[in-house]
This record gives structure tokens, C-alpha cells and sequence, in this order.
């Protein structure tokens, strides 16, 4: 009866601790459980695999080797800078340079005489003069009659008094080249002014022509050749000269 009193007691003060540690433990466990369960898994960056670089070169192992190497390299590369700059200055060599430019204003704009300037202007653009060449304005730009489609315009007779006549206007391209030309180098050899001033150049800067009669001449006393261009419009005659 007392072992049986004893044990009686044991359970009634041990046994409900014990159980209520148990049942705290299992709901801990739980409790846990569920957490995991609603917490995300966070994922873990893939990382790829390093792979070593394969470099496919030659290697030069001889310092002989190598200098040749940059030696020709240094050839090639002067080479062609070499080439490089003589074709530039071959370029500017060959390309024209202006020496001289002179426009004279269009007054009159009839459509003979218009007619008349561009077919002077377009005799006489381009043509080159050697050094020591002479050139004659008659020779190049002549004769102003019908037969070579020149038109009837104004013409200043040598008495001073004007008259309708074939090649009216070409004066003034005679003048006006004679201004662009006289300080380039030329020896003006041939030159007659007009019987009274005309309105397109300064007093006693005219070159005033005849074919047959009065001719505009220059020598060229440069030691290259230099080029005549001439043009054009309703406002203005120009000639350029070039050094070619």
C-alpha cells in the first residue's frame, strides 16, 4: 500500500508537467513547420563556368625575328604615308591655281549682245598660254560677223559716234580680260583704247578690238603656263586666270 501511495504521488506531480512541456514542444514544431512552409525560396544566382581564353597567335621567341617584324612594318607604314603625300602634292601640283579674277558690269542686256558676250567667252575659256606664247584676242575670238552666229548690238565707231554692227558687246570681254590679265606676269604687246570712255572699265582701261583692224596681244613671260576662263550673265562679264 505504500509503494502503490508513492507512485500515486509521483504521477500527480510529475506527469502534467510533462505533459504540458510535450504538448509546448510539438506546437513549437508546428509552428515552424508552417513558417517554412510560407516563406519563399530565394533562388541562387547561376554562375557560369570560367572557361580559360584561347588566344590562337605566333609567338616570336627570336629578337631578330621581331625586329624584322617591325622593320617591315615601318617600311610598309612609311611607304605608304610616302605615297600618301606625294599623290596629295601631285594633287595640288596639277590642280589650277587662281592668279587673277576681274568682272565688268552688264548695261546693256539686249539679247544680240548677250548672245554676242557668251560666244566670246566661250572662245576664249580654257585656252592655255605657253610660257613665251603670245596670244591674240582676233585670232582666238574672230571673226565677229553673221557667218560665225554673232548678232547685231551697239558698236563704237573710231569717229566716237555708235552704230548697229555685228559683234556689238565683244569689247567688253576684251577689256575685261585685259584688266584680269596685265599683272599676271604678261607683257602686253598689242592694246588700243576706245574713240571715248566706255561705262564698264575705268578711263584708259579699255582694249577695244576690230578684227582685221585692232587686236588685243600679250606674251606670257611666266615660267608656266597660265589658263584664261571667262563667263557670262545679265549682271556681269568674268575672267579668271589661272596658273596651270
Amino acid at each position: 500500500m505504500k509503494f502503490k501511495h508513492i507512485a500515486m504521488l509521483f504521477a500527480t506531480l510529475f506527469l502534467p508537467a510533462c505533459s504540458n512541456e510535450t504538448t509546448n514542444d510539438v506546437q513549437r514544431l508546428e509552428a515552424q513547420r508552417i513558417e517554412n512552409i510560407d516563406t519563399p525560396i530565394q533562388e541562387q544566382p547561376i554562375v557560369p563556368e570560367e572557361k580559360p581564353i584561347k588566344y590562337n597567335v605566333d609567338v616570336i621567341n627570336d629578337e631578330e625575328e621581331v625586329k624584322k617584324v617591325e622593320e617591315d612594318f615601318n617600311i610598309t607604314r612609311d611607304s605608304a604615308n610616302n605615297m600618301e603625300n606625294t599623290e596629295m602634292i601631285a594633287e595640288l601640283q596639277s590642280s589650277p591655281t587662281l592668279l587673277s579674277t576681274f568682272s565688268t558690269k552688264v548695261y546693256t542686256k539686249t539679247n544680240a549682245r548677250m548672245n554676242n558676250l557668251n560666244i566670246v567667252c566661250d572662245k576664249i575659256s580654257g585656252v592655255v598660254i605657253q610660257p613665251g606664247e603670245e596670244f591674240s584676242y582676233n585670232t582666238v575670238a574672230g571673226p565677229y560677223d553673221k557667218a560665225h552666229g554673232f548678232g547685231k548690238a551697239t558698236v563704237l565707231m573710231g569717229d566716237g559716234t555708235e552704230v548697229q554692227g555685228y559683234g556689238g558687246g565683244v569689247c567688253q570681254v576684251s577689256s575685261t580680260l585685259y584688266n584680269a590679265v596685265k599683272n599676271c606676269g604678261v607683257e602686253i604687246t598689242e592694246r588700243h583704247n576706245h574713240s571715248k570712255d566706255v561705262y564698264y572699265v575705268p578711263r584708259n582701261q579699255d582694249a577695244t578690238v576690230s578684227y582685221g583692224n585692232l587686236d588685243f596681244k600679250f606674251k606670257n613671260l611666266n615660267d608656266y603656263p597660265i589658263q584664261i576662263q571667262a563667263s557670262a550673265n545679265k549682271q556681269n562679264v568674268t575672267v579668271e586666270i589661272y596658273k596651270v
